[in-house]
């Protein structure tokens, strides 16, 4: 579910989404850097050109991936909180600056655990709306055309097929949830 009106009420959000999905995008190269130079490595090893010196060279820039991968991930988190924090933060000032407005008369207009309710748990589903949701709503929109993009220059036909199968994933888990 994808809604406008929630991402127009709180336009703030969408820099700490943007950078959220940012950082996992960097990590998901660095996973196919990672991988590309595992597999040149293997290569290597069975054509038995392998090097010790083109191992320590694999070996620390595979550490220098695991490094700059873990950093953005680390930041990805940094900029879910903040960004959930941000939405908190600002739906509670607003339903306590509208509860001000009603003034003592507010249970004329709702009721107090109507209140309560939406104060919480509301505010918490929308704080995972948009700290979680949204940003592997576009995650999961990005990572799918970048390894199409990146596995199209090896094999077409292999990035064609895989990237046709992407929408079978969630719909196979739809089907297994209901059958079960």
């Amino acid at each position: 579910m994808f809604d406008k009106r929630l991402i127009k009420e709180i336009p703030e959000a969408k820099a700490y989404v943007k950078r959220q999905v940012l950082c996992q995008w960097i990590a998901l190269i660095m996973n196919i850097i990672f991988t590309v130079g595992l597999s040149y490595t293997l290569v290597l090893l069975f054509q038995e050109q392998l090097t010790i010196e083109i191992l320590m060279i694999g070996i620390v820039f595979a550490i220098i991936l695991f490094v700059i991968r873990g950093i953005v991930l680390k930041k990805a988190t940094q900029f879910s909180f903040a960004g959930a924090s941000l939405v908190k933060k600002i739906l509670r000032e607003r339903l306590f600056k509208k509860i001000l407005e009603l003034g003592g008369h507010y249970q004329d207009y709702v009721a107090t655990s109507e209140l309560v309710q939406l104060g919480g748990e509301g505010i918490n589903q929308l704080e995972t709306y948009f700290a979680l949701y949204l940003p592997q709503l576009f995650y999961s929109v990005l990572a799918p055309v970048t390894l199409f993009i990146i596995i199209s220059f090896y094999d077409f036909m292999s990035a064609l097929v895989l990237f046709l199968c992407v929408p079978m994933i969630p719909l196979s888990i739809v089907l297994i949830q209901k059958n079960c």
